[in-house]
């Protein structure tokens, strides 16, 4: 969460420090990728983001288990990508499962 907070706070001019955090964040990050503010993730570790790859602003990775995404892709404005569900049946929900 402090690297995600610490990612979102960046400037558009200081692409070092975005670089820096991205690299700290995901499990692997191509180079030439570029993903705009805001992020949210769940860990960050579990999510992979491939090289020449372009993310514009509000992804929501919730990567309880591997994101993975190639090499030349653009993602548009808001994209969620949702890994972990909840029960489906009332009873395992009202029970907290």
């Amino acid at each position: 969460m402090d690297l995600t907070e610490a990612y979102n706070r960046t400037s558009a001019r200081d692409g070092e420090r975005r670089w820096a955090l991205l690299v700290e964040l995901f499990a692997e990050v191509g180079e030439d990728t570029e993903v705009r503010p805001p992020l949210r993730v769940d860990y960050g570790v579990h999510t992979s983001v491939g090289s020449r790859t372009f993310v514009n602003f509000g992804l929501v990775a919730l990567d309880a288990a591997a994101i993975s995404v190639g090499d030349d892709v653009q993602i548009g404005c808001n994209v969620q990508v949702l890994t972990p569900t909840h029960p489906l049946a009332a009873g395992a929900r009202r029970d907290r499962w």
